[in-house]
């Protein structure tokens, strides 16, 4: 029996329903060549949204540093403020309420341009996670084109279109087509007097 160097068992790495299969059985395939594809409808509508997502982070991210440059202004007026005025409480020029006002004033500006730097954080991170589910569902709308891993025969094809297939199912089966391995079935019998001839000889 002959037998391929190289078999393998071609499957796809997502579900779906099949709207093509471009192989029959027989058919000689180039490397990269096309075997068969999964509709990619569902997979490019979440890849749409994905980046739509994305999108959406980057503009969180603009929106907060601008809310940090805000904060960060009125950091500044507070602090200004608070040091004019307490020079004056230690000089006895104002009242202990402004002073305190002052004081609240910074304290509260110091909080908000935390809190602003929170959510700048926080935007740019989303950015960063929405960023990689965008590549997620863009690899997992490539994987809905099945193509040859290397140059052979098909030798079988267990799929039809419009059929429904599961992640890891074979769809056809890829034979290499050089170096065949040849594979004898020898009985036993023949094996065994071929083996007592050969020790007969060596004895002479």
């Amino acid at each position: 029996m002959v037998k391929a160097e190289h078999e393998t068992k071609l499957s796809f790495k997502v579900s779906g329903t099949l709207n093509a299969v471009s192989v029959e059985l027989g058919d000689k395939v180039k490397r990269g060549q096309l075997i068969a594809s999964i509709d990619p409808t569902d997979y490019t509508i979440q890849t749409d949204q994905a980046r739509s997502q994305k999108e959406g982070s980057e503009a969180n991210v603009q929106s907060a540093e601008a809310n940090v440059k805000s904060a960060e202004s009125q950091l500044i007026n507070s602090r200004s403020t608070f040091d004019r005025v307490e020079k004056l409480y230690e000089n006895n020029s104002v009242a202990i309420s402004e002073y305190q006002q002052a004081k609240a004033g910074l304290a509260s500006a110091k909080s908000q341009h935390d809190a602003a730097k929170a959510q700048l954080a926080s935007a740019k991170t989303q950015v960063t996670t929405s960023g990689k589910q965008v590549q997620a569902a863009g690899n997992q709308a490539s994987y809905t084109r099945l193509t040859a891993p290397m140059n052979g025969i098909i030798t079988s094809v267990m799929v039809e279109s419009n059929e429904g297939v599961g992640a890891g199912s074979p769809i056809a089966v890829l034979s290499s087509e050089g170096n065949p391995e040849i594979e004898v079935g020898v009985p036993e019998a023949v094996s065994y007097t071929h083996l007592r001839a050969h020790e007969t000889k060596a004895n002479l």
